[in-house]
């Protein structure tokens, strides 16, 4: 069999617009590869929020637009650090045995994004006496790096180029390929149009956030025709088979959104605080034992928590200078979800690759690779029990809020078959 050349794209595609279809699309033609594979964030993603419907509605979505094989990027890696994510997306990047690594990014200027990831490898004594010093000021980690890089370079351009969550993205990919000796080439795309956080719709391009935006704002409305106008407002910034879902799940009431787990958020942390007896020290101590969350953090969860707030509000309640939105976000789900400190060490390398879908490109591509892959290759997730737990509990606290809101009941996760196109 002739070898196949893979240019893989880390995603999420919550949900899938025209933006990934362009990047998609541009990948495959600047790499020359022969097929996309899509390291794809399962029902969470890492900004700790839900995604807006499920992983194998996305994966349809994805390969039914021209992706040849989608495999999830694994629970404890998606809803971690940028710096945790990326070495789990290209770990597993390197278990396919893929050529490229293709982002999209605000500056695509391969060249200084990779200056600065030798930088943050390395660290020469100068960047750290900067680090510190905005440290010390009490910046939050990424605030200071900011800083410490711009001192550096002695370029004020330098915290503008990584102010942005796709630039810092790039530059964690870059490091960890510079750290575990990668093979793989990474390629770098300039965003068409609309930005991370943009929630405006420009022509046929709209970012995921203002798509997101624009379902939930439909789905408080109370008549009908409002809705379904809202949501046609969207057929031109997306392929058909996505939209089609969105419309579906809509209709359904069955999208989903970080304070639909609310209710979730306050009975973990009511239990916590019952078992420990509502001792401070002790309810402290086992907030500590999640992942991420420090002493500073428990304390603030702590004094502010009273058991009636929504997912978001209670951000608002404990957010600081020192902890951003997206990591305070993230250390709550992992309360809902159980991730804890002693989850890590099962995740220093890459256990698994599991697949969710793919065409007959994909197939093929599978079946040129699996006796190379260093890691075991899960198209069943009733064979792989013990190393898919953390997965399949998440998919699991997802399912329920989905029959919560809307009544659905989607399948579990070992009935839930593979996208074969």
């Amino acid at each position: 069999m002739q070898n196949i050349k893979a240019a893989g794209l880390v995603t999420e595609y919550n949900p899938f617009h025209n933006g990934h279809l362009y990047h998609l699309q541009k990948s495959l033609e600047i790499t020359n590869a022969d097929i996309a594979i899509a390291v794809m964030s399962g029902n969470f993603v890492q900004r700790g929020i839900p995604a807006i419907t499920d992983k194998y509605k996305r994966c349809r979505a994805a390969v039914d637009s021209g992706v040849n094989l989608v495999v999830e990027l694994p629970l404890f890696y998606a809803v971690s650090s940028a710096e945790i994510f990326a070495a789990g997306a290209v770990a597993t990047l390197n278990a396919l045995n893929a050529s490229f690594i293709s982002f999209g990014c605000e500056n695509a200027d391969i060249q200084m994004l990779k200056k600065i990831a030798i930088t943050l490898v390395n660290e020469p004594d100068e960047y750290k006496k900067h680090l510190k010093k905005a440290l010390t000021c009490g910046d939050s980690f990424p605030t200071a790096r900011a800083k410490a890089l711009s001192e550096f370079f002695k370029s004020d351009d330098i915290s503008r180029l990584i102010s942005s969550p796709n630039n810092i993205l790039a530059i964690e990919y870059i490091k960890e390929i510079i750290k575990s000796e990668s093979a793989v080439t990474p390629v770098a795309l300039t965003r068409k149009i609309s930005g991370y956080h943009d929630n405006e719709i420009h022509e046929n391009i709209a970012s995921a956030s203002a798509i997101r935006k624009i379902l939930h704002d439909s789905g408080i409305h109370k008549n009908n025709d409002s809705r379904c106008k809202n949501i046609k407002e969207l057929q031109n910034v997306m392929p058909e088979a996505m939209y089609n879902i969105l419309a579906s799940e809509s209709q359904n009431n069955a999208l989903i959104y970080a304070d639909d787990f609310s209710s979730m958020l306050n009975y973990k942390i009511s239990n916590i605080f019952y078992i420990a007896k509502y001792n401070k020290n002790a309810c402290i101590e086992t907030l500590c034992a999640y992942h991420d969350i420090n002493k500073d953090l428990a304390c603030r969860i702590y004094s502010s928590f009273t058991g009636c707030d929504s997912f978001n509000g209670f951000i608002e309640k404990i957010k600081t200078r020192g902890f951003t939105y997206s990591r305070l976000s993230r250390c709550l789900m992992h309360i809902i979800l159980d991730i804890k400190k002693e989850n890590i060490s099962q995740y220093e390398s890459l256990p698994y690759i599991r697949i969710l879908g793919f065409d007959k490109k994909g197939r093929e591509y599978l079946s040129q690779i699996k006796k190379t892959c260093p890691v075991p290759i899960i198209t069943k997730a009733a064979d792989y029990k013990n190393l898919l737990t953390d997965d399949i509990h998440a998919a699991s606290l997802y399912n329920q809020i989905v029959y919560t809101k809307s009544g659905t009941i989607n399948k579990d996760e070992f009935r839930q078959p593979l996208y074969i196109k």
